[in-house]
């Protein structure tokens, strides 16, 4: 846990039977091959296995609520099941492919892995939690809890590793029988596939490198944020006390504050140059910004609806005469690269998009009043407030304009497949072929050698 403070993602070691060292053959064959790793991660003594509706209920009774609690919660209930062993069976939970979930006893689990061949591997990770702290924030209890929270970012994790879902058999458990609380997972193919190097065979890696780090840092702004939202929802009766404690405090030396300022003669500095400027400025900028942020969110929510808009219809009744200006050769990805006939064609497209979807139309209604409230502001008196109020109207509806474009020509690129990428055919470099000229001398030679040989014939 040195290198990061809330997770880290870890792995040992990840021995196979074909390994040309027989210690670790042995421990293959002892720990994996015999399956005897999923009863060990599994264990009562560690791993709880009550479900989650009744494991919520009985901390839902705990009046205290703070991590050191939490953690003698989970122990308390892990001696239980410890000293009651025929009551509880050993589970596990597994993530399955679209990120869902389910609960299984071991022996399910061993019997769906099978028999496991030499040269397969098993990937024993280990996801390390620093404390309690947030796990206790977030309410991670049971299996299910746990299970839920890492399937989505594991699954999209695999994948960049190049490890198809469907293919993986992934089962874990949680242990919270240590001061650093972690999940241990069995990871392992189900088939032989074929591999980067187009053969068919089982993965020969040891670990999975490819944003690691981008899994953990994930993992840890989802428990921060989910520990910020639980915090909103529900406080502690000694954070409620506090936070009410707090907000009386503040609105007291609010209202002194207050109440010294009312005090104050304004009337003393009125009338100088200074408060005249700086009342000015201040209630126009703020109803210039107040004006500038509707605009924003209007744009951001036009943006949102064009992203969502189906203009499939559309774009597959472009013409062939359009198809050929639109796409000759070197045409660009981007809208502002284009020549003015293209520009026109995804134009064309553009508005055609905006009268078939009424929603769409109306945000962007909606935009162009929020706009022109701010362009009132390019006629202020104040030539500050005038010149921001102009750049900014530029710079929103250029934002706009080229966002839509670009979006249009991206996805009429996408239906007609011409963002593929495409094997480019090299011309072979030609050589000019060397002239030789044949030097004077050379020929004077062999002419006087051809005179001589024809009189010594004759």
């Amino acid at each position: 846990m040195k290198k990061n403070d809330i997770l880290a993602v870890l792995i040992k070691k990840t021995p196979r039977g074909d390994s040309p060292k027989q210690e670790l053959v042995d421990y293959f064959n002892d720990v994996f091959k015999e399956k005897n790793y999923l009863y060990y991660i599994s264990r009562l003594s560690a791993n709880i296995t009550v479900d989650s509706e009744t494991l919520h209920k009985m901390w839902d009774l705990e009046e205290d609520k703070s991590p050191a609690n939490f953690k003698k919660f989970v122990q308390g209930i892990l001696e239980e099941q410890k000293a009651n062993k025929d009551k509880y069976k050993l589970k596990l939970f597994q993530i399955l492919a679209k990120n869902q979930t389910r609960i299984v006893d071991t022996e399910v689990a061993d019997q769906e892995i099978g028999e496991l061949s030499n040269n397969q591997a098993v990937w024993p990770y280990i996801f390390s939690f620093r404390n309690y702290d947030l796990i206790a924030k977030n309410q991670l209890i049971s299996l299910e809890d746990f299970a839920d929270f890492v399937a989505p970012e594991m699954t999209k994790w695999l994948k960049r590793n190049f490890l198809d879902i469907n293919n993986l058999n992934i089962y874990g458990a949680v242990h919270f029988n240590t001061d650093h609380p972690h999940m241990q997972f069995w990871i392992s193919e189900k088939k032989p596939t074929k591999k980067h190097d187009k053969t068919v065979r089982f993965d020969k890696r040891d670990k999975f490198d490819i944003k690691r780090r981008d899994l953990e840092l994930e993992l840890e702004i989802k428990l921060l944020q989910g520990a910020q939202v639980k915090s909103d929802t529900k406080l502690s009766r000694n954070d409620q006390k506090e936070l009410e404690q707090k907000i009386l405090n503040l609105q007291s030396s609010k209202k002194e504050y207050i109440s010294k300022l009312k005090k104050f003669d304004f009337n003393e500095i009125k009338d100088t140059e200074e408060m005249k400027l700086a009342e000015s400025l201040i209630d126009n900028e703020k109803d210039l910004y107040a004006a500038v942020q509707k605009a924003r969110d209007a744009k951001q929510l036009t943006s949102l609806m064009l992203s969502t808009s189906d203009m499939t219809d559309i774009i597959e009744k472009i013409t062939r005469t359009e198809q050929d200006i639109l796409f000759q050769e070197n045409s660009s990805k981007y809208y502002k690269f284009l020549k003015p006939e293209q520009k026109q064609i995804i134009e064309d497209i553009y508005k055609k998009v905006l009268k078939s979807d009424y929603i769409l139309f109306d945000k962007k209604n909606n935009f162009d009043s929020a706009l022109n409230e701010v362009r009132k502001f390019e006629n202020n008196y104040n030539d500050a407030i005038s010149h921001k109020a102009k750049r900014i109207v530029k710079k929103e509806e250029n934002e706009l304009f080229m966002a839509s474009r670009n979006f249009i020509l991206k996805q009429v690129r996408k239906f007609y497949g011409l963002d593929k990428k495409q094997n480019i055919r090299r011309a072979k470099r030609t050589y000019q072929k060397p002239e030789y000229k044949w030097d004077p001398k050379i020929i004077y030679a062999f002419k006087k050698w051809k005179y001589k040989l024809n009189k010594i014939m004759k």
